[in-house]
């Protein structure tokens, strides 16, 4: 599982992200957050349809059966805990 976590996170995609992450982290603007949040909520929604949807084929069910494709489990709990934490940012009063 832990290898399909950095399979799908370092694709072009999940590295923009992650860097946009990093960006609206260290910024205070809301509306990135907000941004990057659904960026990341359309990811983890685009990889748990791909993987467990109707496009899933018999061949990768029978692959993650046996092993040789990780669940994507710990990708989108990992996208779930990122933007949590940025829409909390964003919802958090400003001083």
């Amino acid at each position: 599982m832990v290898d399909e976590l950095v399979a799908l996170t370092v694709t072009p995609l999940g590295l923009v992200i992650l860097a946009l992450s990093v960006v609206a982290f260290k910024t205070r603007r809301r509306i990135l957050k907000w941004a990057t949040a659904a960026f990341w909520f359309l990811a983890s929604i685009t990889v748990a349809a791909n993987y467990y949807g109707p496009v899933l084929d018999d061949v990768r069910w029978e692959a993650m059966r046996e092993g040789c494709i990780g669940s994507p489990l710990l990708f989108v709990g990992l996208a779930i805990a990122i933007c949590a934490t940025l829409i909390h940012g964003a919802l958090r009063p400003r001083n």
